[in-house]
């Protein structure tokens, strides 16, 4: 573990500098919650501009600088790269979450708007399933085709969004699901992706050439 945090910063050392884009976001996401003053469709919202934005990053710097070999120089296997790469990222989309219905919560209450403790874990949960999805979709796609490749399918998560909009929006049952039970079935499904997700990016990484 101790050897994949090393790789953790190396890849927060690769983005440090573009931080402030992931700031950007939260206030362009902040700035939508207010006129919709809905967390869950705020938190999609946000995670939407996660996924389109946030994911790729890492690729982009790595081919703008070549540093992608620098990680072969080191006394690393791929699996603890490829690992480490999917960590790092859930950190940072984490963090983001986190900190953004922090703020909105805040902002809502302010506003006089009753907020609901379930509600707020729903969203949480909402946000870690798109998160998840935009990352085990997006990160096979980038080891394989490059930053700049792989730029179009940065919107592949917006189909399975605009889908979960027109969910809460228009259907009755998501209002009367259980919450416990949701948030159970997300955790099922995210370590089922997330393990079919690493092992296709480490057969990909495994014939890169660098």
């Amino acid at each position: 573990m101790k050897v994949i945090w090393s790789v953790i910063k190396l890849d927060f050392i690769c983005i440090k500098k573009y931080f402030k884009l992931y700031f950007y976001l939260l206030c362009v996401a902040i700035a939508f919650a207010l006129f919709s003053k809905n967390l869950m469709l705020s938190t999609i919202t946000m995670m939407m501009l996660i996924s389109v934005r946030g994911v790729s990053l890492i690729y982009e710097v790595q081919d703008k600088y070549n540093n992608d070999k620098l990680y072969n120089y080191l006394p690393l296997t791929h699996v603890q790269i490829v690992v480490g790469r999917y960590i790092s990222t859930s950190l940072v989309g984490l963090f983001v979450l986190v900190l953004y219905l922090i703020l909105q919560s805040m902002i809502l209450v302010s506003l006089g708007q009753t907020m609901d403790a379930g509600e707020v874990l729903l969203s949480f949960a909402l946000g870690c399933l798109l998160m998840y999805s935009s990352v085990v979709i997006q990160i096979p796609i980038f080891y394989g085709l490059g930053a700049i490749s792989a730029k179009p399918f940065c919107f592949l998560p917006i189909i399975f969004y605009s889908m979960l909009v027109y969910i809460i929006n228009e259907t009755v049952w998501f209002s009367n699901l259980n919450k416990a039970l949701f948030c159970f079935l997300i955790c099922c499904v995210v370590i089922v992706m997330l393990v079919l997700s690493i092992k296709v990016s480490l057969k990909i990484y495994r014939r890169k050439e660098f």
